[in-house]
Formats: C-alpha cells, structure tokens, sequence
C-alpha cells in the first residue's frame, strides 16, 4: 500500500499528535496520503486503503467511505474503547510498516440494508414509542422465527453485534460470517435470548404499534407495519493485523 486516505477526528484530544505521527512515519517511507478532515476527499484520487484516527464512531462514518471507494479500512485508536480500531498509539509505525508491505489480513463483513442503497454496518434498531412492552415478530421467508414482548428489538451485523447488541446481552460474532443477530431489549415475555440466523433471504421484522427506528444509531421516521431488511450488495473490508 502507497496511497493512504486519512480520516481523523478532530474532536479527539490525541488526534493531532497521532496523525503528526502517522504522516510523518509515512513521508520517511516515500508513501502518499490525503488528509481528509471535511468529509470531502478528492473524487479523482485513487487510493489503496482508508486510515482513520478515532474511536469506533470515526469508524462508522469512515465506513461508508471506504465502501464507495471499494478500499480496505484500518484504524488508529484515538477514543476510549476503539473496538475496531486496532492500531495503538505505540504501534504506529509498526503497523504502518505492515500495511505498506502488505503484511495483513482482510476481514470480508457482510453488511445489512433496508433500502438496498444504503449499508446499515451496525444494527437496526427498533424501540416502542414511551418505552413500554409490545408484541414484535421477526420472520424468514414468511415463517415466524422469533417472537418477544420487549421493549425493543436490536438486528445487527458480526461488526454491530460488539456494540448495543453486547450491551443488550447478545453475543459478540466473529466477522466475516454471513450472519446477523436478533436481540430483544428488556424483554418481558416470549423469547429472552439472541438468535443468531444466516442473512440469506433477508427477514421481516414487524409490531403491533409504532416504533422509533434507527440505523446505525442515526433515528429514522416512526414506522408502522413490517420493516424489511436484506444483505448489502457490498462488503465492508477491514484489515487485520492477526494472519
């Protein structure tokens, strides 16, 4: 790899030190990189790999970029937890050493949509308008294969499920499996526990009365009826450092 894109977020306090750093350790080895701070990276510009400096809400904005660029994604971890984003501080140029030498490993993570345009790399998420109990029903091909009284219900991806999905109870997947996760929030009746289902087919997740619906953490108008969801046509790559 020799044409880096960064993505830093700024509102980090270690951010700039940490980019100091990258850039400089990536001028001693001859690479080329775009500093991309505004969201706004040069449409002409080929690159071979997305690096973004943040937490692993830095990830999720990086990750729609790199999946219209077609490139692989890595990051360097400047928040508290960095889930996702695997580079340390003390292994900067280690790591960077490792990706200009192509000494890695890619991820191929299979994504969600609702729409069929735009990817939900985390989760849908589906809440009961004043936080109280419902009926919510997911089915496959027409066939019910979860039912629960809760308040809300959580459908995410491997890369979702280590996030409100573990939070709920549900378990943390392995990445590059074709599977989501269906977890119920504060469940009061019915099925208690995460179902884990191939995303083939796709499901259909429905309730008796309205809900708050979010993608991503990004709310959507109140719905009603049956909320449809399917694989992405595209993968997410992300790199890994474990071969």
């Amino acid at each position: 790899m020799k044409n880096f894109l960064i993505i830093p977020n700024m509102t980090r306090e270690k951010t700039a030190e940490l980019l100091d750093q990258a850039c400089a350790h990536l001028d001693r080895r001859g690479c080329r990189y775009t500093v991309c701070t505004d969201g706004i990276h040069p449409a002409q510009e080929t690159f071979d790999v997305l690096l973004f400096i943040g937490g692993d809400g830095t990830m999720l904005k990086s990750a729609h970029t790199a999946l219209k660029l077609d490139i692989p994604i890595a990051g360097i971890n400047a928040g508290s937890v960095g889930y996702y984003s695997r580079i340390q501080a003390d292994e900067i140029q280690e790591k960077l050493d490792r990706l200009i030498h192509d000494d890695y490993s890619l991820e191929h993570c299979a994504l969600l949509t609702c729409d069929g345009v735009m990817p939900v790399i985390n989760d849908a998420v589906a809440m009961l308008k004043g936080g109280v109990a419902g009926f919510l029903v997911v089915r496959k091909n027409g066939r019910i294969i979860y039912s629960t009284v809760s308040s809300g219900i959580i459908l995410s991806t491997t890369i979702g499920s280590t996030g409100i999905n573990h939070s709920a109870g549900g378990a943390v997947l392995q990445n590059g499996m074709e599977v989501m996760e269906i977890t119920p929030v504060l469940p009061y009746r019915g099925m208690k526990h995460s179902l884990v289902i191939p995303m083939e087919d796709g499901v259909e997740m429905s309730c008796e009365t309205e809900v708050n619906l979010s993608f991503d953490g990004n709310p959507e108008e109140n719905r009603e009826g049956t909320l449809r969801l399917h694989q992405f046509g595209k993968k997410l790559k992300m790199i890994s450092f474990e071969i």
